[in-house]
């Protein structure tokens, strides 16, 4: 039977890709237009000799069946032939005098590890841990999208839920910042302020390490590349089609309708609904024109801010690195000098070295990646002169491995490859909007407001991804492109429907 219905999808990121295979499961015809050579977004991995790039990805909310994001994860096909490390560490902070600390994943392990080494802080600690243990008896409503709870639903969700809702309005309003600055323990302190950016909000930890502690939040063996070549196959496996190197200019409107998209090629395609999973500035104020805000749009873009433009880093050493414990992100480490990127000086650097996954590195090797907040307008104007911006990319790297080998000094003549990114080549590669990486930063003032994906007088149009989802992260992506095909299902009368592809994964 012919489908009925048209879907044009703006981008074959997580968000793009998610909504693209439920519209084929509901009956739809969808096609994604990508402005890239290959999908993923940000969620991106890219080869380098022998060595594959693990660009984004250290973790994955939902990768046990002990959550209901699980659910959502077998749909989309993403981790049914994946192997699934959970880390017993989520950051080891080493200091300059010696010491070190642990942000263990397992709760008790933390909670005495704390107690023991800041005894002087057990009752901001005790309330913390407590915050933890809340979140760890409940977990997040994935069925269905907000935008169709019912009176029904919100009773609920604050009846089962009340004693979470609770600690994340708590939690919410205190940023990281704010609670280290309670914390009597030098080390204690530097350790939170080196867990996330201290603009964010405390429930971003606590909802993390809850997540840790449960084991649901385990790294696909492969990382981002081979997750996102799972979901790009199952889409179309679906029937789905995805045009590359299709960068949309204009999204095509009629009577306050959207019904098609304008390529930069001139072409033009039309269908019954627009979903754009591409860069929220770009969206609103380019593609249509700035033509459909509200007071709401206009402050979100003026005031909220978005994560900070990265420089990264990858380096291939020849080194199995075998005698580390594994963690999460990685190790955070004092900077012997200075390191100087842009407008902004780091005194520390975190860096994964991804001894557990033998696939991004030739046997014995190991690939070893840093991610290195930066500002965005320092390269944006660096970018006119090429001679200038590659040898600013070659200092800096050069610099970052002098600061490393104060701590790896075994490793001088082992560094075989490196290579890096800059918020350039974000924006290249992505059109995100100030080079950022993943949308806007969950600070307790953003943390407030609900960022609708529809806008003001617009018909049949949703905007997906992390410039709706305040956070970003790829759960949210994925729930926002699954929660907006449910919305145009409640338009069109239809019984919204998903199903899984095949086995389980396999957990060690």
């Amino acid at each position: 039977m012919a489908n009925q219905k048209s879907i044009i999808i703006i981008g074959a990121g997580m968000s793009g890709l998610s909504a693209g295979c439920y519209a084929q499961m509901n009956g739809f015809d969808s096609m994604i237009f990508e402005m890239g050579d290959h999908a993923g977004g940000v969620c991106t991995s890219w080869k380098r000799g022998d060595y594959n790039i693990n660009g984004s990805m250290h973790w994955l909310v939902g990768s046990a069946p002990n959550v209901k994001m699980h659910q959502m994860w077998l749909e989309l096909g993403a981790i049914q032939d994946k192997m699934l490390v959970n880390h017993d560490i989520f950051l080891t902070l080493k200091n300059v005098a010696g010491q070190e600390f642990k942000f263990y994943t397992n709760l008790f392990q933390l909670e005495k590890y704390i107690h023991e080494i800041a005894p002087e802080d057990k009752e901001e600690i005790d309330d913390f841990i407590k915050a933890i243990k809340v979140f760890i008896e409940y977990d997040l409503p994935t069925e269905k999208a907000q935008e169709l709870f019912g009176l029904f639903d919100g009773l609920k969700l604050i009846f089962t839920e009340f004693p979470m809702l609770m600690e994340a309005m708590k939690w919410s309003k205190i940023t990281i910042a704010e609670f280290a600055a309670k914390l009597k323990s030098p080390l204690l302190q530097k350790a939170f302020l080196s867990f996330w950016h201290p603009e964010m909000s405390m429930t971003t930890i606590i909802v993390t390490l809850a997540w840790m502690h449960k084991r649901t939040a385990g790294y696909p063996m492969g990382g981002s590349g081979a997750f996102i070549e799972s979901v790009e196959e199952r889409y179309k496996h679906l029937g789905g089609n995805i045009a590359y190197h299709s960068k949309v200019e204009k999204i095509i409107t009629y009577d306050d309708t959207a019904v098609g998209v304008q390529l930069t090629n001139g072409r033009q395609y039309f269908a019954d609904y627009i979903i754009s999973a591409a860069d929220g500035y770009n969206t609103i104020f380019k593609m249509l024109g700035g033509k459909y805000i509200d007071e709401n749009i206009t402050k979100i873009y003026q005031t909220f801010k978005p994560f900070p433009s990265i420089f990264f880093i990858a380096l291939g050493i020849d080194e199995s690195f075998e005698e580390l414990e594994s963690t999460v992100v990685g190790y955070n480490l004092p900077m012997k000098q200075p390191l100087k990127i842009g407008n902004t000086v780091h005194e520390r650097a975190t860096v994964q070295i991804y001894n557990f996954d033998p696939t991004l590195a030739p046997e014995g090797k190991t690939l070893m990646t840093c991610f290195l907040s930066t500002d965005y307008q320092f390269w944006h104007s660096l970018y006119q002169n090429k001679a200038l911006y590659e040898a600013e990319k070659d200092r800096i790297i050069n610099d970052f491995i002098h600061n490393l080998l104060a701590h790896f000094p075994h490793i001088s003549d082992k560094i075989e490859m490196q290579d890096c990114a800059t918020p350039m080549t974000y924006n290249n590669y992505t059109g995100n909007y100030q080079g950022s990486y993943e949308g806007w930063l969950p600070t307790p003032e953003a943390s407030k407001i609900h960022i609708k994906k529809t806008l003001p007088n617009l018909h049949h149009f949703f905007m997906i991804g992390h410039w709706v989802e305040t956070g970003g992260g790829l759960p949210p992506a994925a729930m926002s492109g699954r929660n907006v095909v449910q919305l145009i299902c409640h338009q069109e009368g239809r019984k919204f429907k998903s199903y899984i592809s095949s086995v389980e994964a396999v957990m060690i």
